[in-house]
């Protein structure tokens, strides 16, 4: 009679089973949710890490991750091991979490999430923070594309546009300036995200230079931004 290889488990009661489902299912969504509104604030770039560890800390916890273990690597963990491992998962999704929120962000939440409604501008205790970015910059059949992202980190909402999108070459000489004087206003609320979408048509490949003020309705500039790039 052949040996037969077998591989020996550490076996779950159906009630353990149960919970695994259950807490494993809980986290992986506690994770999608967290990626989702990471991408509604605008800061999908600082949380989809920590989502991604929520995810695998769910996983762990089904009572399916030692058979895909056992199936794919041969080698499985013990309840122990798989506890240690979520914990530390957990640990540091958690810190990735709290260090993606800016403090002050933090300060405008309540306890369920979701930001206080903004102070009065005039108040001792208004703050005005505004920060800008340019990001997702894309070169394609002569179409350049870019994103304009601004953040209010303050405690005010805010009235802007984005005004003086300007193009320098790599001798610091201006070639083009997109005109956004007819752009609509935006009304930001603290701790909100607004992304604004520039395309230029006919672009020609090169080494640049891009620049975008905002502005609040009475010409002030709120923030500028920089950011050189190659097509």
């Amino acid at each position: 009679m052949k040996d037969q290889k077998q591989i020996k488990t550490i076996g779950m009661g159906s009630l353990g089973k149960l919970f695994g489902w259950i807490l494993g299912i809980i986290f992986i969504l506690l994770g999608l949710l967290l990626l989702y509104r990471g991408f509604e604030s605008g800061l999908i770039g600082k949380l989809v890490l920590p989502s991604i560890l929520f995810i695998l800390s769910g996983f762990i916890l089904l009572p399916v991750f030692n058979l895909v273990l056992i199936k794919t690597f041969k080698i499985q963990f013990s309840g122990w091991v798989r506890l240690i491992i979520f914990i530390l998962l957990i640990i540091f999704a958690i810190i990735l979490t709290s260090m993606a929120v800016d403090p002050i962000v933090a300060q405008n939440m309540d306890n369920q999430g979701n930001f206080k409604e903004s102070v009065d501008e005039n108040s001792p205790e208004a703050i005005k923070q505004i920060n800008a970015s340019i990001s997702d910059i894309i070169f394609k059949d002569n179409l350049l594309s870019f994103n304009v992202i601004v953040e209010n980190n303050g405690n005010v909402k805010v009235s802007f546009q984005i005004i003086g999108i300007i193009f320098k070459d790599s001798q610091d000489k201006e070639v083009y300036a997109v005109n956004t004087s007819n752009e609509e206003i935006v009304n930001l609320s603290p701790g909100r995200t607004s992304t604004a979408k520039v395309k230029v048509e006919n672009w020609n490949a090169g080494d640049y230079t891009v620049s975008a003020n905002i502005l609040d309705l009475s010409g002030n500039i709120l923030a500028n931004t920089e950011r050189q790039f190659y097509v």
